[in-house]
């Protein structure tokens, strides 16, 4: 056991995405673990890589594989929501339904 209880281990996950979030908003990229180490109280890469995987495993972030500096906010890319161009790449790949245009509706809806 870690020691935290579970509402302190949700709240350092939280500190995580609060921080990675403001870093992609602030400077147009992702932290490394180094940073979130560093910036959110975290005594060792290997814990911020774990922070960092759950964050993935809960849908929270999005790991695009391009190697450094290389995750993104599910549902978020450069201001705009990644939903929009999944279901736009789903439609135009021709394996949609209704479903999907009314979801891409309702996304497009969300930006305004």
């Amino acid at each position: 056991m870690s020691g935290y209880t579970v509402a302190e281990a949700a709240q350092r996950t939280e500190r995580v995405f609060a921080f990675i979030k403001w870093m992609i908003d602030e400077k147009g990229y992702s932290p490394t673990l180094r940073e979130i180490m560093d910036n959110c109280a975290i005594s060792s890469t290997s814990v911020a890589s774990y922070q960092v995987q759950k964050l993935i495993r809960n849908g929270k972030l999005i790991d695009t594989g391009e190697g450094y500096r290389s995750m993104k906010l599910s549902g978020y890319e450069h201001g705009k929501y990644t939903d929009v161009v999944r279901l736009a790449r789903t439609l135009s790949d021709g394996k949609g339904d209704e479903t999907t245009w009314q979801e891409l509706r309702n996304a497009l809806a969300d930006l305004g």
